[in-house]
């Protein structure tokens, strides 16, 4: 029994089949993910090293060099790059596509751990870093209000990040801007010579002050005490009291030889929001997350964390990436609906039989929603690249069915029963419409050879056009030829048309008269012409080719994210005050002259983290970048 003849014998099974495959794609795609792109993994693994105090030269000879030749060794290894700067080494170790990264930062530990020993005393232990651009903030928030700046970032880090890092989705809230509270010992260098101490001995006696440290325990009156030495303490005062030094038997506490304050770290870096010092938070999601989801959870959040926060303290949020998100994705959606209503619409005016329109439009929506099924499997996201997919194919999804239903009609005019009608007609066309499908499907097949970033974009817009292909076609061959037996009878048993459908097939019926009269002459001219056809054809074709080269390539079209971003870069050994200069000019021209602006975020200075790993020579304080949110016109 083959799958025709299957399904018209069994057709309730044949709909609970398809209603199964229906009801999973609704689930499937209730759960997927949404993002504006495919999730893009470039193959490059950065290993960070930090030297404290160490030169640019010292950190070349004593780190970067030692890494770049054992990673180099390994296995898949295309490219490896580094950058020394003071205080920090930048090994960037860039793979060929298709490499296993987990299995390539294996290797690479491997090989760190085997030349970990020549390495400074100082050094700190490599960090490896996976770059991964979807790991950019997806909401960068603004935190402003009457306190200083360290009291800021600390409620910033204390309070509110863990907050947020605790939604659905969050991989991380990073904390830009403000001063991070460092406690400061200042010592008088005579005193120190004149003790003959010197300053790694009071760095260790300080060390080991300050720590809490195990005592055993205490056993007594059938009871059992946990002991243990309190060390470490906020407060300025007791860590003067700590002993670094016995001088002729007299012990030497750390106010004797100088003195501890309460300070700040070094900035590195200095944000300014809307004109006004401030701290930023940016949102990061974690790896294959749901943007537009993740964004919303945050959002939900922000009420109540603003009830919580001192009188004063306000947020503002001022990046938000699923904004542009929704629009395209929307935009798609609806591009997609209108393509299908206008196929649906150009079927019933050729066609002229509401029923018959029917049953080949029902491929469209149910191709749609199994193709949902492959991407939650498959691991993709509802994005451009696969929404685009779907857009590309709507129109190829009906012509399965129209081929099918035609020759049904044609048996039926022959005066053949519905279910014989049916079966022979769906049979007669199977193999044509099957190599069709393949056709169209093989046209993908050279994406399978393409390595690279293209790759990672257009692959999973080729399985979701074949994938909807082959669900059009199963429907093709099985529910269109139970609809047609069912519900499509021959010209005795034409259906009843309104008189509103009535009048407008006889005014259109001129005009499909006259195309029909009109094709008919092109094709018995091209017949009887049929060497100045092929020559017109050829004569046409080659001349597209000249205008090739007329045309300009870019990879991604242009588009209108509503945001602007720009980068600041001073002569190198440009002070961080100098940058600051600089940035706080470029803000009082973008106030003043932008009326479109929804928020400004400007910062001088790298700082630390990924901004200075992937930053590559826009990094260091002698650089600054600055970001636009304009206001939405629509």
């Amino acid at each position: 029994m083959d799958l025709i003849q299957g399904s018209l014998r069994n057709p309730i099974s044949r709909f609970m089949v398809a209603l199964a495959i229906v009801i999973l794609g609704i689930i499937a795609f209730s759960n997927l993910a949404i993002d504006l792109f495919p999730d893009i993994s470039y193959p490059i693994i950065s290993i960070v090293t930090e030297y404290p105090g160490a030169s640019p030269e010292d950190v070349e000879i004593s780190i970067t060099r030692p890494i770049e030749k054992r990673v180099s060794r390994i296995q898949n290894v295309r490219f490896v790059s580094s950058r020394s700067r003071e205080g920090i080494s930048i090994v960037n170790i860039e793979f060929y596509w298709g490499t296993n990264l987990d299995l390539a930062s294996t290797d690479i530990q491997q090989a760190l751990s085997q030349i970990q020993d020549l390495f400074p005393e100082e050094a700190k232990l490599p960090v490896i870093i996976k770059f991964d651009p979807s790991q950019i903030s997806v909401l960068v928030l603004s935190l402003t209000g009457p306190m200083d700046e360290f009291q800021l970032r600390e409620l910033a880090e204390d309070f509110i990040a863990p907050r947020l890092e605790s939604q659905k989705g969050v991989a991380s809230a990073n904390v830009f801007g403000g001063q991070v509270r460092e406690i400061q010992i200042e010592l008088e260098r005579s005193k120190l010579e004149g003790m003959n101490l010197p300053l790694d001995k009071v760095a260790q006696a300080v060390r080991a002050g300050f720590m809490d440290k195990p005592g055993g325990s205490l056993k007594t009156g059938g009871r059992e005490y946990v002991v243990r030495t309190i060390g470490r303490s906020p407060a300025v005062r007791e860590l003067e009291e700590i002993v670094v030094h016995s001088h002729n038997g007299t012990p030497v506490r750390l106010r004797d030889i100088g003195r501890v304050r309460d300070g700040a770290e070094d900035a590195e870096t200095e944000v300014h929001v809307n004109g006004v010092r401030g701290i930023v938070i940016g949102v990061q999601k974690q790896i294959g997350g749901n943007t537009v989801s993740v964004v919303d959870n945050v959002r939900k959040i922000l009420p109540e964390i603003q009830k919580e926060l001192p009188k004063g303290v306000s947020f503002q949020i001022i990046n938000d990436q699923s904004t542009f998100i929704r629009k395209s994705i929307q935009n798609l959606q609806k591009e997609a609906m209108m393509g299908a209503l206008l196929a649906a619409v150009i079927l019933f005016l050729f066609l002229r039989n509401v029923t018959s329109t029917l049953i080949i439009a029902h491929s469209i929506p149910i191709s749609i929603i199994c193709t949902f099924v492959l991407l939650y499997f498959g691991k993709f996201t509802i994005n451009i690249m696969t929404l685009g997919g779907l857009a590309l194919g709507v129109g190829r999804l009906v012509d399965d069915a129209i081929v099918v239903l035609e020759n049904i009609n044609r048996h039926l005019e022959l005066g053949e029963s519905p279910m014989e009608a049916s079966y022979k007609g769906a049979r007669e066309v199977s193999k044509p419409i099957i190599a069709a499908t393949i056709t169209s499907i093989v046209v993908f097949l050279p994406l399978a050879f393409v390595k690279g970033i293209a790759a990672l974009l257009f692959v999973q817009m080729a399985y979701t056009v074949a994938f909807s292909l082959l669900a059009s076609l199963f429907g093709s061959l099985t529910i269109v030829p139970i609809l047609t037996s069912r519900f499509l009878r021959g010209s005795k048993g034409k259906e009843k048309r309104s008189s509103v459908t009535h009048s407008l097939f006889q005014k259109t019926q001129t005009l499909f008269l006259g195309i029909d009269q009109s094709y008919q002459r092109a094709i018995e001219f091209a017949l009887s012409h049929r060497g100045f056809v092929v020559l017109g054809v050829v004569v046409i074709f080659s001349g597209s080719l000249l205008l090739i080269p007329l045309l300009g390539t870019e990879f991604f079209p242009p588009s209108d994210e509503g945001q602007v971003r720009m980068g600041i870069r001073l002569p190198p050994g440009s002070p961080l005050e100098e940058t600051k200069k600089r940035v706080e000019k470029v803000e009082t021209i973008i106030l003043s002259e932008v009326s479109e602006l929804s928020s400004l975020w400007a910062r001088a200075g790298s700082g630390k983290g990924r901004s200075v790993i992937f930053g590559g020579r826009f990094a260091g304080p002698h650089t600054g970048s600055a970001s636009l949110m304009l206001v939405d016109q629509s």
